[in-house]
């Protein structure tokens, strides 16, 4: 088990409800317990396969949501945010959506904030995007991004470019640039 989880204690809980999942640890009368002998075709050959496997058993719905965090994998977002992220609008959808995410181990909440639960995920999630959904992720973050307000325009802006809607982009690029030189304007200090 350790030359799986490399000694993680994230790693080996995500190989020990691996076990659990697959029958392979079972607990009886108070106690967990594992055969006397494991074959390797028992054992995934690293942590990434458990991951991998989550993310294939995902429904498609969740695994577009997870995707659109993947690619922001440093923001939290909200319930509502969620929601637009969905592309779909429906509030009993998302909750499965996120009660699905959330016993895969895919995400985490984050005080009132949805993410993804670890970095490493990005890759496997982004892999099973399309160009279009990509691309449609994007433009649903840059809507996200653009409801935060003044603060969040710039992040909208790229958004909207890797969406393909390069004219908008440039629109916000520029007006964020020059109330961007505005406020340096009134003070300097504010230059960063």
């Amino acid at each position: 088990l350790l030359s799986v989880s490399h000694g993680s204690p994230r790693d080996l809980m995500r190989l020990s409800q691996h076990l659990v999942d697959r029958g392979i640890a079972v607990y009886r009368a108070g106690s967990w317990s594992l055969p006397a002998h494991l074959a390797a075709a028992d054992l995934p050959t690293s942590v990434a396969q458990i991951l991998r496997e989550r993310v294939l058993a995902l429904s498609n719905g969740a695994r577009g949501l997870a995707g659109a965090l993947a690619l922001c994998p440093e923001y939290g977002f909200a319930l509502d945010e969620c929601l637009c992220l969905t592309g779909h609008e429906e509030h009993a959808r998302l909750m499965q959506e996120l009660s699905e995410l959330a016993a895969a181990d895919v995400m985490r909440m984050a005080g009132e904030r949805y993410m993804l639960s670890d970095p490493s995920l990005v890759p496997m999630l982004l892999g099973e995007l399309s160009g279009a959904q990509t691309s449609a992720a994007h433009l649903r973050l840059a809507t996200v991004f653009e409801r935060r307000g003044q603060h969040a325009q710039f992040r909208a802006a790229q958004h909207l470019l890797r969406g393909g809607q390069q004219a908008r982009a440039l629109d916000i690029f520029v007006a964020h640039a020059i109330a961007s030189q505005e406020e340096t304007d009134r003070n300097p200090e504010a230059f960063q």
